[in-house]
């Protein structure tokens, strides 16, 4: 049986396998888009992309739109790859669940 010492504890948050995932899903996502997707808050998808960020997860590109800074997010091939792994880890650890 798989334990859950296998599960990559960065990817496990809930906000950040959220990120992860729909950052999977779309070439890449806006601040704004994240946000409002996930239901956080500001400071909450800051601290997390920060966290992916630095583990080489997710890249942020920095623009200006109208004078406005505008920050979109993509999914690294290291977090794709990550993000793959864990999803097989935790596929295996609940194929055992009895919820009978």
């Amino acid at each position: 049986m798989t334990s859950h010492k296998t599960l990559n504890t960065m990817i496990h948050a809930p906000a950040r396998l959220g990120i992860l995932t729909m950052l999977s899903k779309y070439d890449n996502c806006g601040f704004t888009f994240l946000r409002d997707t996930l239901e956080v808050s500001d400071g909450n998808l800051s601290s997390h992309l920060s966290k992916l960020e630095g583990a080489g997860y997710v890249h942020v590109k920095k623009s200006f739109v109208n004078r406005k800074q505008n920050s979109s997010y993509e999914i690294t091939s290291a977090g794709r790859s990550d993000l793959k792994e864990y999803l097989l880890s935790l596929r295996a650890l609940i194929s055992g669940a009895d919820v009978t």
